[in-house]
């Protein structure tokens, strides 16, 4: 009789603060859709209670990313800010 061994796949340090950073991403995507979708003012409020909290969590897993390499980020150029801006910027009636 044949026994099969299972294989176990072992992810480092990298890999497994990737995959946290993705699920609060998505997290955070689907609390703010329950914080939109909610009619109940106390229920909205704890919503937006852990919203703050997974943004926050969300932040320092990006920050620590960062801080080893493993996330990568480009300066935007000052032109294409300066058009974000005026983009964004609220228009005169």
């Amino acid at each position: 009789m044949k026994t099969e061994q299972m294989s176990c796949v072992r992810l480092g340090d990298r890999e497994m603060t990737q995959d946290t950073l993705i699920a609060e991403k998505q997290m955070t995507g689907v609390l703010n859709t329950y914080l939109t979708e909610t009619e109940t003012a106390s229920l909205r409020r704890a919503f937006s209670y852990v919203l703050g909290d997974e943004h926050e969590i969300q932040n320092e897993v990006f920050c620590l990313m960062k801080s080893r390499g493993w996330y990568q980020t480009t300066p935007a150029e000052d032109t294409k800010v300066s058009s974000a801006k005026t983009k964004l910027a609220p228009t005169k009636a």
